[in-house]
């Protein structure tokens, strides 16, 4: 870790540039006549010695080669991701899929990115069965996940069948790479974690089968040496990979998202364990363990892309938007004011989406209001569609811009009027009110429930127990509707407290749906876009303390 750490990326660009570039093994069967259509990107061919050979047709071929894995040979398929123009029905696909023993399937790119069409949808809808040449497909399940899709299938043909897994990732876009590397190592355990009956490659595609498809089948062939050997040769293995298939991993910022992403696999303990084992983990790390892994985290955090970097920069000179001390956002995940009718010109506040496990956008981690601040907060709550606030300090300060009255009153900020319900429901650890929001300049009316968190007292780091903030975290889940527009959460500083309910709500989520959780990946996966989220040890430790309640409870 202390070595990828160090490097800038010119390090890895530099390495990356020595890579032979282009074409450098034969691959005459690709250029016969019958089969260059079969080719969608110039340039990008399978090459003759590895090419993967579908029987049973006129031509045996398709732009998909054999890549050898850790002390296995041909242990992945690296596809052309299916498009009608190159594959026709798709027939020669499934058949491939059928005639190697595929079990998983990787797809590493979305099917329309950026107005383009990466990848044709080469599968039925749920329920349904399509035959596609001689093999039946039936799609059985299908769950959609915030960075991931997974979906089982039965293929058959004749009278035998097999379980055929799809994982799906969502989360890797066209240019560029993921904001961050727990995602995609996720992925990889899931993988992983699939039952196997036969002895079949892992077939992986993207659009042209050689950059995301190549940097995920890097890190899954490093990682088994990593932890087999104790140590890793990724330029050999990227170097061994094009051997295979023409310009594998094919950007330096993919060798370089390599690097990261394995040192985080080898270095940071970040597998999922199950609730089952996570006791006797949790056990077995002392308070030093966890000192020394919350210090990996914190010094391995993301750095900013350069375009990024500068929109923290422009964005901190607001300052008349950003509170002393807040945790000022870049402009990728921040969300943009643009309510028709807005006397403001600027779009900016300082907030962010947050992904849950489950749903892109759940939350939006936000300041709390200044006293100047307070249309663009209540514009945010209007335009985003959101039917809860869920408040973390005491609002009758000075330091908070007021966005709703007391009882019977009318509070008006610029463009809006803000009501109270007079019934107020006072809870153990959180006072619940219902807000009435209309935008004058149309009349829209808006119901808005507001909890106010009770039990974190103030300059305290955490809440007083692990107890309470569970349950105002699963009351606040439960309250808000998946369909409707995120939940906005607000802190001071827009991350100490947001931070925490974030990663808890994420740690929680993923316990019920997976039975396994990864604290060290919910919270960087959280500091990914609150970079001043759980940062101290007392917050870090409040994750565990959180898992094992729920847990034991």
């Amino acid at each position: 870790m202390d070595f990828v750490k160090s490097k800038p990326f010119e390090y890895f660009e530099e390495e990356f540039d020595k890579f032979p570039y282009g074409l450098t093994r034969s691959y005459d069967v690709a250029r016969r006549t019958e089969n260059l259509v079969k080719n969608r990107y110039q340039g990008i061919y399978a090459y003759d010695e590895t090419r993967v050979e579908v029987k049973g047709g006129g031509s045996d071929y398709i732009n998909a080669n054999f890549i050898d894995g850790y002390k296995k040979r041909k242990a992945y398929i690296a596809s052309l991701g299916p498009m009608a123009k190159q594959m026709g029905d798709f027939s020669v696909f499934w058949n491939m899929i059928w005639q190697q023993k595929v079990e998983t399937v990787v797809m590493v790119t979305n099917l329309d990115e950026e107005g383009m069409t990466k990848c044709e949808k080469y599968w039925p809808e749920i329920g349904a069965t399509k035959l596609y040449g001689q093999v039946s497909v039936h799609m059985m399940t299908e769950e959609v996940f915030a960075e991931f899709t997974l979906r089982t299938l039965k293929i058959a043909k004749g009278k035998s069948n097999r379980t055929l897994h799809h994982l799906h990732f969502t989360a890797w876009p066209d240019r560029g790479i993921p904001e961050d590397v727990t995602a995609i190592l996720e992925l990889r355990y899931r993988v992983l974690k699939q039952q196997k009956q036969l002895e079949g490659p892992i077939l992986v595609h993207c659009s042209a089968g050689i950059g995301r498809t190549g940097t995920y089948i890097a890190l899954d062939i490093l990682v088994h040496e990593g932890e087999a050997e104790g140590a890793v040769e990724i330029h050999g293995c990227v170097l061994n990979m094009r051997r295979n298939r023409v310009n594998m991993v094919q950007t330096a910022e993919q060798y370089e998202f390599l690097h990261k992403a394995l040192a985080h696999a080898l270095t940071m303990e970040s597998a999922p364990i199950s609730v089952h084992q996570f006791q006797m983990h949790a056990t077995s790390m002392d308070q030093s363990a966890k000192q020394k892994l919350f210090k990996q985290l914190v010094s391995f955090a993301n750095n900013l892309s350069n375009a990024e970097m500068k929109a923290v920069k422009r964005n901190t000179t607001l300052t008349n938007k950003n509170r002393e001390g807040a945790d000022i956002p870049s402009d990728e995940n921040r969300p943009r004011l643009y309510l028709p009718g807005r006397s403001d010109t600027s779009d900016y506040i300082n907030a962010v989406y947050m992904d849950s496990f489950k749903v892109k956008r759940r939350h939006i981690a936000t300041q709390s209001p200044l006293s100047g601040t307070v249309q663009d907060f209540l514009t945010l709550i209007f335009q985003e569609n959101c039917t809860v606030i869920v408040s973390f300090h005491d609002l009758i300060t000075d330091k908070v811009g007021v966005f709703y009255p007391a009882d019977n009153q009318v509070l008006v900020v610029g463009d809006f009027e803000v009501t109270t319900d007079r019934k107020v429901d006072k809870r153990d650890n959180w006072v619940l009110r219902t807000l009435s929001l209309k935008y004058k300049k149309d009349g829209r009316e808006k119901a808005v429930t507001h909890i106010q968190y009770t039990d974190w007292l103030q300059g305290s780091n955490v809440p007083t127990s692990p107890a309470s903030f569970i349950h105002v975290t699963q009351f606040v889940g439960q309250l808000a509707d998946a369909s409707s527009g995120p939940i906005v959460l607000h802190c001071l500083d827009g991350a100490k407290h947001c931070g925490l309910f974030c990663t808890v709500s994420n740690l929680l989520e993923k316990i019920e749906l997976e039975q396994e959780v990864s604290v060290v990946n919910e919270v960087r996966r959280v500091q990914t876009r609150r970079r001043k989220a759980i940062a101290n040890i007392e917050q870090f430790n409040f994750c565990y303390e959180c898992v094992l309640q729920q847990i034991g409870s």
